[in-house]
């Protein structure tokens, strides 16, 4: 009898760690897919963020702006001039197409004269190159051409605003602003962050140093 009871009580302890072994081999499959859930989603959540992180990234950072991403931006944005009905400068559909028409005397009826476009030259220029008073706030002035119409093209950077004008000679602070108009810069940077023509815009433009710099440029470009 002892023998037969003794057969049972192992009969049920071989029984017993064969069913909890067929548990943990159940188990172990289930937990394994589990993990892999885990490290799928885990991955499809950094692809997320970083996908995100490049979204959030600005093709033009705000940190390194130049004049010249300033100009091209105000180039943009840029208003007629009320009394002539007519930009400070090219437009960038004609920057980028090389050339531009105009009437020869702004605001008048006379025959339109297409011009060429080498280049958008910026030229630095003292502030008493372009005016008889020195404005409050600290500007940096530039000669632009070619100018849209007759006249002489000023762009002016300040820690705010740009100011793009046109002028037939040296004018008052508050004249220069009567002949153009002024820009945010936040909301100009806001507007074109993400803007590819601004880059391309850019790479037709040249900057000097002076004037001095700039018509030594111009006669090597025509044999002068």
């Amino acid at each position: 009898m002892k023998k037969v009871l003794f057969a049972f009580a192992s009969l049920l302890l071989i029984l017993a760690a064969c069913s909890k072994k067929d548990v943990a081999e159940t188990e172990k499959p289930k937990n394994e897919v589990e993990r892999s859930h885990q490290e799928a989603e885990s991955d499809t959540e950094k692809d997320k963020e970083e996908t995100e992180s490049k979204e959030d990234t600005p093709l033009i950072a705000f940190e390194d702006l130049t004049t010249e991403h300033l100009l091209a931006m105000t180039i943009y944005e840029q208003q007629v001039i009320d009394e002539f009905n007519e930009y400070v400068l090219p437009t960038a559909d004609e920057i980028f197409a090389g050339e531009y028409s105009r009437p020869l005397y702004p605001g008048g009826e006379s025959a339109d004269v297409t011009n060429k476009i080498p280049e958008v030259s910026i030229i630095s220029v003292d502030v008493t190159d372009v005016l008889v008073d020195t404005p409050q706030d600290p500007l940096t002035f530039y000669v632009v051409n070619p100018p849209s119409m007759g006249g002489m093209s000023v762009f002016a950077v300040g820690e705010t605003y740009t100011l793009l004008y046109s002028s037939l000679g040296e004018l008052t602070y508050q004249e220069a602003l009567n002949y153009g108009h002024k820009y945010n810069i936040k909301e100009l940077y806001e507007k074109h962050k993400n803007n590819e023509n601004i880059l391309n815009l850019i790479e037709r433009m040249n900057s000097y140093e002076n004037m001095e710099a700039y018509y030594k440029k111009i006669d090597s470009m025509y044999g002068e």
